[in-house]
């Protein structure tokens, strides 16, 4: 099988897991998510961090924007912009409003600016399925794939229940931006604490 219809068959299979859960499984293994993000070294120290406004049962992250702001940090959360990204400047989660794929975004009358992403310290990611090397599925767009290739220094963590931890290895193409921790309801996957890098398989 090759590496399209393997991240076809996850995608198809992990969605239809996340969409039977109820909105009170999702509040509760949110919530469990959101405080072990919290609590990481990389977010308490960051200054300025990028969100995502969660969609179709994703993790949600709501409090992680209150949790920051009420901090001092500058958050940003992307809008679709051509191919790829921009990050700009949400205070309050009243400066969202859904866009033309019905998703949260900024709404930019009420944005502050635009950060480059080779200023954010940490960018919080949605996804579909990761493994534990860091490999991440998304929708197949390749958005975030095109607006992270300009990261440096900062952090990419990804949000995701537990179940959509895939064992073994998702194949890897070659624009794929792999994720330095992932986040779930049961743990912490740090991918950079032991070696500074992930170890991950190019199919």
């Amino acid at each position: 099988m090759d590496n399209s219809k393997t991240k076809a068959n996850l995608r198809r299979h992990l969605l239809k897991s996340r969409r039977a859960l109820s909105v009170t499984r999702v509040n509760e293994l949110s919530k469990r998510i959101e405080e072990r993000l919290c609590l990481l070294h990389n977010f308490t120290s960051a200054t300025k961090i990028a969100l995502y406004a969660h969609h179709a049962n994703e993790v949600k992250t709501d409090s992680v924007l209150q949790r920051a702001t009420q901090s001092g940090k500058e958050v940003y959360y992307p809008i679709v912009s051509g191919s790829t990204l921009q990050f700009y400047r949400v205070r309050t989660i009243n400066d969202l409003s859904a866009d033309a794929y019905g998703i949260m975004a900024p709404g930019l009358k009420n944005t502050e600016r635009q950060a480059p992403v080779s200023e954010l310290d940490i960018v919080v990611i949605p996804g579909i399925a990761f493994d534990e090397a860091g490999t991440r599925v998304g929708f197949g767009k390749g958005y975030y794939d095109r607006a992270l290739s300009g990261l440096k220094a900062g952090t990419i963590v990804g949000l995701a229940y537990e179940f959509q931890i895939v064992s073994g290895w998702i194949p890897v193409e070659a624009h794929d931006i792999p994720v330095s921790i992932v986040v779930t309801e049961e743990r912490v996957i740090n991918l950079t604490a032991s070696s500074g890098k992930s170890n991950r398989r190019l199919l």
